[in-house]
């Protein structure tokens, strides 16, 4: 079996695609047992449950962060925070459209 901590990527794509899902499933739970608390845990919780949301709804998880981010910083009242769900994300948060470089 290969180390825990080395990168899928270093194999150079010569792993199966069932065997690289197993691997990255296994690193998952592997940093799950590190959460260190139940706060941790629910914290954990959310946000594997907002990415794959993200996932579902073809949303680009880092630019749609980003997004929320910046609406929360420009001070967005709390009623308001519904539209920022990932299905209310703007085109710009889609993840079929490519990143701007």
């Amino acid at each position: 079996m290969y180390a825990l901590h080395r990168d899928d990527r270093s194999f150079g794509g010569a792993l199966p695609p069932a065997t690289l899902y197993l691997w990255r499933r296994t690193r998952a739970m592997f940093n799950i047992l590190f959460i260190g608390s139940e706060e941790g845990g629910e914290a954990w919780a959310i946000l594997s449950s907002l990415l794959q949301t993200c996932k579902l709804n073809r949303v680009d998880p880092h630019r749609y962060l980003l997004w929320v981010f910046g609406e929360i910083a420009a001070k967005k009242p709390r009623s308001e925070y519904a539209d920022l769900l990932s299905w209310n994300a703007p085109l710009s948060c889609r993840a079929d459209i490519p990143r701007r470089q």
